[in-house]
């Protein structure tokens, strides 16, 4: 459901998540395949991620991972140098996305410091916590359907497939690492960059639950009442009046046709907004002609 908002509120995270999911599917090939330029094209992504949306930036693991999980399943792959090689496709595609950084440095510098010293850590206020754990436990709308199985998913990889594990579990704990540090970290569509990730270690969740069932007739029953119980879960928050999105979005109360008493919880037309600290209290009244105030 993040996803979908983000999609229709017209923010940058959609673009960055089309460019993480790139980057997540070249790991996943180099994870299984050793291609040196599987892992070019990974670092490429990560980049144009990065430059699209600069909450992406934990998505830099990602390219250590995979050539870290590549190395601990004991087949051959790119050593050292070609790592750091590819590693220096990030910085270039990163600034090819974003070129006023070198055009007007010292403009981006002021702005990164002022926003840095404004929502960057504890001296901002306070830092987001557990916030960005549970974010991701609940990525999927209903905490269960995604928690859960990510946590099944996590536990089988731990124990039977580590090498996995360090590509799949790396990046999102790293995700959820550095925003949990961050005053402002607490925004659920931070995390999409590891989003395919968290997704393949749900999958790897059912796998493992649906293989402790007995080869027989009830597996095909188990798989198709796990899968409809998963999707009437998924489907809670759609059917039902809209909900918070667990936090707050830099577009609340702006987008036509929203409008709340005081940027509260309370939907209209089906749509959830966040109350934002900075401006709760404000209202939006509609002038008749289509245009808001």
């Amino acid at each position: 459901p993040p996803l979908v908002e983000a999609a229709h509120a017209g923010k940058p995270d959609s673009m960055m998540f089309f460019w993480a999911a790139c980057a997540w599917l070249c790991s996943v090939r180099y994870y299984n395949g050793g291609r040196a330029r599987d892992l070019a094209f990974l670092s490429a992504a990560a980049g144009l991620a990065i430059s699209t949306q600069y909450t992406a930036a934990p998505l830099s693991a990602l390219l250590p991972a995979a050539w870290w999980a590549r190395r601990l399943r004991g087949e051959k792959g790119l050593g050292r140098l070609g790592l750091a090689a590819c590693a220096l496709i990030l910085p270039l595609f990163f600034l090819a996305g974003s070129p006023y950084i070198v055009i007007d440095f010292a403009a981006f510098k002021e702005g990164f410091s002022d926003n840095w010293r404004a929502y960057g850590g504890a001296n901002a206020g306070g830092v987001a916590g557990w916030t960005p754990l549970w974010n991701l436990l609940s990525m999927a709308g209903h905490w269960s359907t995604g928690g859960l199985t990510f946590l099944a998913g996590a536990i089988w990889l731990l124990r039977k497939e580590r090498a996995l594990a360090a590509l799949l579990l790396t990046v999102p704990l790293v995700f959820v690492l550095c925003f949990a540090l961050q005053a402002e970290g607490g925004w659920m569509r931070y995390l999409f960059g590891c989003l395919p990730g968290f997704l393949l270690a749900c999958a790897v969740g059912i796998e493992s639950l649906m293989a402790a069932v007995p080869d027989s007739g009830r597996r095909l029953f188990s798989m198709q009442t796990a899968a409809l119980t998963l999707l009437l879960l998924s489907c809670q928050g759609a059917v039902g009046p809209a909900g918070s999105t667990g936090t707050p979005g830099t577009s609340s109360g702006t987008i036509a046709g929203v409008v709340t008493s005081s940027l509260g919880q309370r939907p209209v037309a089906g749509v959830a907004v966040a109350t934002d600290p900075k401006i709760e209290g404000v209202t939006i009244t509609s002038g008749g002609d289509g245009k808001y105030s």
